[in-house]
């Protein structure tokens, strides 16, 4: 189920059915969310809910649609289509409910606040892999940011000075930022793991997950570059879903997240070994 979290640990439960939740974004004035389901038997959708009336609208894609992502005016969606025919990847940009304009893109994660920058990843049906931004007026003109075919889903801070990104070039999932003048060398924010960077709206926390924990991180003013120290915000049993599993409501009071059943969010793994002679005991001592 949708939920929201208060910073106080208040779960209010989203007006919505159960259903296969994946990857999803608030918009901008947070009236709304567009995410993406996975039907048991059909391809992935796109759906936009409407939070107040508690109101679901299917959004028509292409065949394979990726990372459902708000536009800034909060009018428009971009969504990755993907194909098995060439050239395999389209970014729709969708005015809701109704028309589309298409380019040949990477897979796009984030729109930039003052709508000028795409960011997004490489992977099969791309030139090269990696975190690149593009120019929003010219889709010609590509910079990568990270060259590593695992880096994903980059994100923007509201000033426009950072981009945040996960990667795994070290052996586990950590929290990377860069400059957006892309002069300088990264930083790593995550001491112990982490994926899913999430700026705060008024753009003075980065915040993560690592697991079933949420870290947030002070972002420096803008006459330094020295992020905080992390700390954990909180923990609970919510489902990480591919990409992004969390999100910020405008007020940075709320935290909308995936509530699954104990099944489903279990963090721990039990290893038997010798089973099979467990199994011979067990039917031993039960013969009469």
């Amino acid at each position: 189920r949708l939920v929201w979290r208060n910073r106080t640990g208040r779960l209010d439960t989203l007006p919505f059915e159960p259903r296969n939740y994946g990857t999803f974004d608030l918009s901008p004035d947070g009236h709304r969310v567009a995410i993406l389901l996975s039907p048991p038997s059909s391809a992935a959708e796109v759906w936009v809910y409407d939070l107040d009336r508690g109101v679901p609208l299917k959004v028509a894609t292409g065949e394979m649609p990726e990372d459902p992502r708000w536009w800034p005016d909060g009018k428009h969606l971009v969504i990755t289509e993907s194909s098995t025919r060439p050239p395999y990847r389209l970014v729709a940009i969708r005015q809701l409910p109704g028309s589309a304009a298409r380019d040949t893109l990477l897979i796009v994660d984030d729109v930039s606040l003052d709508s000028k920058w795409l960011a997004g990843e490489g992977g099969p049906g791309a030139s090269r892999p990696g975190i690149w931004v593009v120019p929003v007026n010219d889709t010609t003109k590509p910079v990568q940011v990270d060259p590593f075919p695992t880096a994903w889903g980059p994100a923007f801070s509201p000033d426009g000075r950072w981009l945040a990104y996960t990667s795994n070039q070290s052996g586990r999932y950590e929290v990377y930022v860069v400059s957006t003048s892309w002069g300088g060398e990264r930083q790593k924010i995550s001491p112990a793991g982490g994926e899913e960077p999430v700026w705060s709206p008024r753009g003075d926390e980065l915040i993560y997950r690592n697991a079933r924990q949420w870290f947030a991180v002070s972002v420096p003013a803008r006459e330094s570059i020295v992020f905080g120290r992390s700390h954990l915000l909180f923990e609970g049993p919510f489902i990480n879903v591919p990409e992004r599993s969390h999100d910020i409501s405008p007020d940075g009071v709320r935290h909308l997240l995936v509530l699954g059943s104990p099944d489903e969010t279990v963090d721990h793994l039990i290893v038997v070994t010798n089973w099979l002679d467990e199994v011979r005991r067990l039917t031993a001592s039960n013969k009469p």
